[in-house]
């Protein structure tokens, strides 16, 4: 299991807690989230990947999943499933477990094509240049970025960007479960298409699209690749995407996959103890 945190330590506990009793745990935490995760009583029972300091659409995102792809590749398992610190399970570790074994030649990670009408943001995610965290910025540095800020707007891009888009590029959630061959066949492109990790260091959202890319890439008939196994919900509202509250656990115990996300406190309480309950096994 690989969790990428920056919140809500309370819920983070109980995910590992849960998780932890099954399944090894490869955890990254924020640089900056108010708690450290060495302070939890299972602390000494996982992993803890070095500490990033991330910022939302950035490429240091992209970059902590790598890292607890790369700690975890070195361990020698045969899945990978990634979650953030914000997910309640759906089943229990039993049926995590036999899902994924009964699944054993199948990646899930959304990939659609783009273009798309439904994404927030299409290819101008990679063929402008962003800059991130702009409100630690003052004098010179904070006019250069509103520069180039501007060249973004305007549709700015680089003859090395426009190279590489020439390429089919996919999206979808930043959460998947995949095979070992898989996440090898990811380190593999990395190491030979160096121009490519290149790209995503100044996009957006990045994290949304880097290994979508690559895997449908690499299997451009899409064999074998089905949709998350983490479900997220972008319509309902009011916020985007939903926090789930007690409300939703009708729906939320009816559904296939193995997590929900995002579910937050106070609102989402009742609704995480009763789903801790009914998927205790």
């Amino acid at each position: 299991m690989l969790i990428m945190a920056h919140a809500q330590p309370e819920l983070l506990d109980k995910l590992v807690s849960r998780l932890s009793e099954s399944f090894d745990v490869y955890l990254h935490v924020d640089k900056a989230a108010p708690f450290s995760p060495r302070d939890f009583s299972w602390a000494s029972q996982v992993t803890h990947v070095p500490r990033r300091r991330t910022y939302w659409g950035a490429f240091s995102v992209t970059k902590a999943i790598i890292d607890l792809l790369t700690v975890a590749r070195a361990r020698g398992h045969e899945h990978y499933i990634l979650i953030s610190g914000q997910d309640v399970p759906l089943k229990s570790n039993a049926d995590i477990y036999d899902f994924v074994i009964g699944n054993k030649g199948k990646d899930f990670i959304r990939s659609i094509k783009m273009p798309h009408p439904g994404i927030q943001g299409g290819m101008e995610r990679l063929t402008r240049s962003y800059w991130h965290a702009p409100y630690r910025y003052q004098g010179v540095r904070r006019f250069v970025h509103q520069i180039v800020e501007f060249l973004a707007a305007v549709g700015y891009r680089t003859v090395f960007q426009e190279k590489i888009l020439s390429g089919d590029f996919f999206y979808g959630e930043t959460w998947f479960t995949l095979r070992a061959e898989t996440v090898d066949a990811i380190v593999a492109y990395m190491a030979s298409h160096p121009e490519y990790v290149d790209v995503f260091t100044r996009s957006r959202l990045g994290e949304e699209i880097f290994f979508q890319t690559i895997i449908r890439r690499l299997r451009p008939d899409g064999r074998d690749i089905e949709d998350t196994t983490t479900f997220v919900d972008w319509d309902m509202g009011p916020e985007s995407p939903r926090i789930f509250d007690i409300s939703d656990l009708g729906r939320l115990s009816a559904r296939w996959e193995l997590f929900a996300r995002k579910v937050a406190l106070p609102k989402s309480e009742e609704l995480v103890n009763e789903l801790y309950l009914r998927t205790e096994k």
